[in-house]
């Protein structure tokens, strides 16, 4: 079975953005990519500016992907309102 992901971008989210996604039934992927960006020669997967973030949920096709996505990513705008 192949994932849906979605809801990626820059940086990595906490913990209690994770919770919102696995009550939801998908999770929260927080990825370094081994490569420096930042151009000051960081160690492999050491790089500030290559943290990345996305969620992945089971593949299930329409309309559940777009169930599982809009629920998710409409409650991580509450949790971020939150933790600003």
């Amino acid at each position: 079975m192949s994932e849906f992901m979605f809801g990626s971008g820059r940086g990595y989210l906490s913990a209690s953005f994770a919770n919102v996604a696995r009550k939801h039934g998908a999770e929260l992927v927080n990825y370094t990519d081994p490569q420096c960006i930042c151009g000051r020669g960081c160690n492999p997967h050491r790089c500030p500016m290559s943290r990345r973030h996305w969620f992945a949920a089971a593949n299930r096709g329409e309309p559940f992907n777009s169930r599982v996505e809009q629920a998710v990513m409409s409650r991580i705008e509450r949790v971020k309102e939150l933790e600003l």
